[in-house]
């Protein structure tokens, strides 16, 4: 066979790369269209040390249901994103909390996709648990380093999470029971290798318990989430699917107060191949986030609802010109309903909805010029449309209304249009080392704001608008990853900037509710983040696991806020540390361990207080000047496992802060008269030790 040499120069290095002939190219096409026909419907993926170390993409975390299982669980529920919590730059918002911050960004900077489809606020419990039954899903991959051009709309990662497909050949049910919520699932064949069904389903049921006391059988403290897929082989080149998800908490405190919210989300997609070395995959889709809250006591009358609605289209084209190159091309286009706030306080009723038309194309290739070195780059065009329909404002720069103007529905307010590169280069220096380098520029058009480091449902939304500004993000980041012992071990450093213009925070004095003209409540800064992250895996044998630790800075400046002086962010958390070990005690038993540290959370306090007609008035000189003690905490697990010819059982037990550790939730200030400040600061804690045990069991 006839090769073609190349010379590339790279980092001043010259690369002697052997390229195949087309012939050999030819022959391996359809294996490999085969395999990417395989990935989309099963995403299969491997976190092994060789994985990490070919990967051409910097900083993307892959996690695999194999891990999650063994991890120690909170109440013995096996969750996706605390399991990233673990990873390096991925930090939990707050104590028990699923909401994840990525490389100095919050949690509303994130992406979540489940079958490419968005969904927002994604927790059960104020955002204790996902809202992702494990039992449904194959797995999930973070791209916080380069994201691809095929995903916009989110300035610090994108978390893509897929559904299952159901097994073609055989039925398989089973369920669960634990401390806090059951699951059930079902799969199996609609028509024998051709038509499939997945349903899983889970409940907690605190609220059982609630109606055995007289003091609270008439509160209600529950969620539910229910996922369902069809997939059907129509021929040899037609693949269908329809995936629905749905989701829902439920907090009732007797007649009092009322608080809930949901996320619904469809996909139907077509697969196509029109060739050996062409893939269509076409997709409309429909995701709606609803949340509401009322309170009719404690002297107050209010009820307030919002909600995010997406009807969209996405098709992608994944084309495989020669063996080592292939390229995704894609556009995508979505109507965007978005009320940011409905409330009926006492007799006043007040609205403020928004819609827009978002459209983007793409083109994203990977390219393996020789062993040595491989290529991702991709560009993205974003355009976003805000239509009329609602009102829109010009203010001044205290946030007071000088005019207002209404534009009839569907015309067009304000366009921004972007073009968004992306870039990952893969150097391996040996066979056992590389080196990555990569750049993503990103924009986000709808953002949550928030008055605390955590998410919650009443958190108010809002999208670009002929006021507020897409929120953009230039990243660079290096790594090095190197093998151990031949893949027993690996260990891997990154490091990355982020400057992200066109932030918002709340003006002093000013919470989600002040105003409902959200963009009143608003100013606008920037932000910029930086950092090292270290991993080190150990991979083989019975002994297994790894540690993470980062080493970060998060930064804001805003005009009218700390006099306009750059300020610490609330998320800021210097030091990031997770230790993992799993052991294969027996056939039977496995044993499990988690270690976390972090730095305590950015906070603003007093610097003095007066008392103005017998009441104390605090005065703040800084912005999160100051910073709550650190946290840490020691969790165990142990998994008992029998497995029969015809079902699988599986005792899993945990103990969550194991040594009993009062880690900091809220951290408040009260009037002292007995300290010279005359200010004290208090600690609420939400957990002490908490042990579980749960059992599951598949047929």
């Amino acid at each position: 066979m006839i090769s073609n040499f190349h010379r590339f120069y790279f980092l001043g290095i010259v690369l002697d790369c052997a390229v195949p002939a087309m012939a050999q190219e030819q022959q391996d096409t359809t294996s490999r269209f085969n395999q990417v026909q395989q990935l989309n419907e099963v995403v299969v993926s491997s976190r092994s040390a060789k994985q990490r170390l070919n990967n051409v993409q910097i900083g993307q975390e892959k996690i695999q249901l194999s891990d999650l299982v063994k991890v120690p669980s909170l109440l013995g529920e096996r969750d996706i994103f605390k399991s990233l919590q673990l990873l390096p730059g991925i930090k939990a918002e707050s104590e028990a909390s699923s909401g994840f911050q990525v490389r100095g960004g919050t949690s509303a900077q994130n992406a979540v996709l489940l079958d490419n489809t968005t969904i927002y606020q994604a927790g059960h419990l104020m955002g204790m648990f996902s809202s992702f039954n494990d039992e449904a899903l194959t797995n999930a991959v973070l791209s916080k380093g380069m994201i691809p051009a095929q995903y916009g709309d989110a300035t610090s990662s994108v978390l893509t999470v897929s559904t299952k497909s159901g097994d073609m050949n055989d039925h398989h049910f089973g369920g669960s029971l634990g401390l806090l919520s059951a699951k059930v699932f079902a799969e199996g064949p609609l028509v024998k290798d051709k038509a499939s069904f997945l349903v899983t389903a889970r409940r907690s049921y605190a609220d059982l318990f609630l109606k055995l006391s007289h003091d609270y059988k008439n509160s209600s403290l529950y969620f539910y989430d229910i996922n369902a897929k069809i997939d059907w082989q129509a021929n040899a080149k037609d693949r269908l699917s329809l995936a629905i998800f749905n989701g829902k908490d439920v907090m009732a405190v007797q007649n009092l107060s009322h608080i809930n919210w949901m996320n619904t989300s469809l996909n139907l997609r077509w697969m196509h191949s029109y060739s050996d070395k062409l893939l269509s995959t076409t997709s409309l889709y429909y995701s709606n986030y609803k949340s509401f809250m009322e309170i009719d006591g404690f002297g107050l009358d209010f009820d307030e609802n919002g909600f995010i609605r997406h009807y969209g289209l996405n098709h992608t084209l994944q084309w495989f010109p020669m063996k080592n190159l292939q390229w995704n091309i894609g556009l995508q286009s979505a109507l965007i309903h978005l009320r940011s706030a409905d409330w009926n306080v006492g007799n006043t009723h007040q609205n403020e909805e928004r819609k827009a038309w978002e459209n983007a194309i793409w083109m994203n290739g990977i390219w393996s010029p020789c062993s040595q070195l491989s290529f991702s780059s991709g560009l993205r065009l974003n355009l976003f449309t805000v239509l009329g329909g609602s009102p829109y404002y010009e203010l001044d720069a205290d946030g007071n209304i000088l005019s207002t103007y209404f534009s009839s529905s569907g015309k067009f307010v304000k366009t921004y249009t972007t073009l968004e590169p992306r870039l990952s280069v893969n150097y391996k220096l040996t066979s056992s080392q590389s080196l990555k380098l990569g750049y993503t520029f990103s924009t986000q058009q709808i953002r949550a704001v928030r008055t605390s480091s955590w998410s919650m449902p009443f958190d108010r939304y809002t999208m670009s608008s002929n006021i507020i500004k897409p929120e953009m993000a230039q990243q660079v980041s290096l790594g090095y990853t190197r093998l151990l012992q031949h893949g027993a071990y690996d260990f891997s450093l990154e490091g990355y900037y982020k400057d992200v213009d066109h932030v918002y925070d709340y003006r002093d004095g000013k919470s989600f509710n002040s105003e409902i003209e959200i963009e009143r409540l608003l100013l606008e800064g920037r932000s910029h983040a930086y950092g090292i992250e270290l991993g080190l895996h150990k991979n083989t044998g019975k002994f297994t696991g790894w540690l993470s630790y980062t080493l970060s800075w998060v930064e804001n400046k805003i005009d009218g806020i700390n006099d306009g002086r750059w300020y610490t962010a609330n998320n800021d958390r210097r030091h990031d540390l997770s230790i993992v070990a799993m052991y294969k005690l027996t056939d039977k038993w496995d044993l499990s361990a988690s270690w976390k540290y972090n730095s305590g959370q950015a906070l603003t306090a007093p610097s003095a207080k007066y008392k103005i007609n017998g009441e104390y008035f605090y005065y703040y000189s800084e912005r999160n000047g100051y910073r709550s003690p650190s946290y840490h905490r020691l969790d165990l697990g142990a998994n008992y496992t029998v497995k029969k010819a015809k079902y699988t059982s599986t005792w899993s037990f945990s103990i969550y802060n194991a040594y009993n550790r009062r880690n900091p939730f809220i951290v408040g200030f009260e009037n002292d008269s007995r300290t010279a400040s005359g200010i004290q600061a208090y600690q609420f804690s939400l957990f002490g030790i908490i042990p579980s045990v749960a059992y599951s069991i598949k047929f």
